[in-house]
């Protein structure tokens, strides 16, 4: 039988030493219905948040940046990793908790920018039919005078 994670199993964010507990009671409760079991030494022990380093979460904000705000400059790749470091640093610093503190956050208004900021220069909707023709005429009408 397959057995499904429910919304409350998510245990990541739960202190350690819940999980001893939790474990003696399973312990308490197995011994007070017969079944053998040994209480627990250590207590279950979840895994380590892998850490991500500031560098690889600004590494994308720098080549969006870099992209967008003066493509002209040609910043290498090189360059863009040394900014990468050099601001990742700073992130490390300042964020001790690295990704796992603002990770989702971050990724959300990347993908965000990286949607938005090449279309802010075009009109959000279409012009009306009325003012394309209008704006046609009066190109026509100026042609005409100035011929």
């Amino acid at each position: 039988m397959e057995t499904q994670e429910l919304a409350g199993d998510d245990t990541r964010k739960t202190e350690p030493e819940h999980f001893t507990e939790f474990a003696n009671v399973e312990h308490m409760a197995a011994t007070l219905e017969g079944e053998p079991t040994q209480p627990a030494q250590a207590g279950y022990q979840p895994p380590e948040p892998v850490h991500v380093s500031g560098a690889e979460v600004i590494a994308p904000i720098v080549s969006l940046a870099c992209g967008l705000l003066a493509p002209n400059w040609n910043i290498g790749s090189e360059e863009q990793q040394a900014l990468s470091e050099s601001y990742g640093a700073l992130v490390d610093k300042y964020f001790p908790e690295g990704a796992s503190a603002f990770g989702v956050e971050l990724n959300a208004l990347l993908i965000t920018a990286a949607i938005i900021t090449p279309r802010l220069g075009t009109p959000r909707k279409p012009e009306p039919q009325d003012a394309k023709t209008n704006a046609a005429k009066e190109e026509q009408a100026n042609a005409k005078e100035t011929s």
